[in-house]
């Protein structure tokens, strides 16, 4: 009979075992929640970071091609704000031709500046 007692304790886990192996797979399980939350934000703010690349770039061709303006411009779109400024560089000797300088500013709802770009165009002088 004592064989049979031994048995019937090793047949089943322990309170204690059944405790551990639900602490290990809870910190298992935190860990790769943390990492796929971790992965969601990188994921978002590529995203971010892609539409503010093609907005600042939307802006520096419809700069590009529209007479020189050294008006500082702003606004918002799809939760994006944006700068665009120009300025001229130099001027040749008749002062026919302008080289100016486009700069944009895309930042997020937090300030956070998520791409600047700047370009050098050739372009009329303006008239005085």
């Amino acid at each position: 009979m004592p064989h049979d007692s031994l048995s019937r304790r090793q047949a089943g886990f322990t309170l204690v075992e059944v405790l551990v192996t639900l602490i290990v797979t809870s910190l298992i399980l935190s860990i790769v929640m943390n990492a796929a939350l971790q992965a969601k934000t990188r994921a978002i703010a590529t995203l971010d970071k892609e539409e503010a690349v093609i907005l600042a770039r939307g802006l520096i061709a419809g700069r590009a091609i529209a007479p020189f303006d050294p008006a500082t411009r702003r606004g918002e779109s799809d939760g994006l704000r944006w700068t665009v400024s120009e300025r001229p560089v130099a001027a040749d000797a008749g002062r026919l031709l302008l080289l100016s300088e486009i700069l944009v500013s895309v930042r997020d709802a937090r300030g956070v500046e998520l791409s600047a770009l700047q370009v050098r165009k050739i372009k009329a002088a303006p008239r005085q």
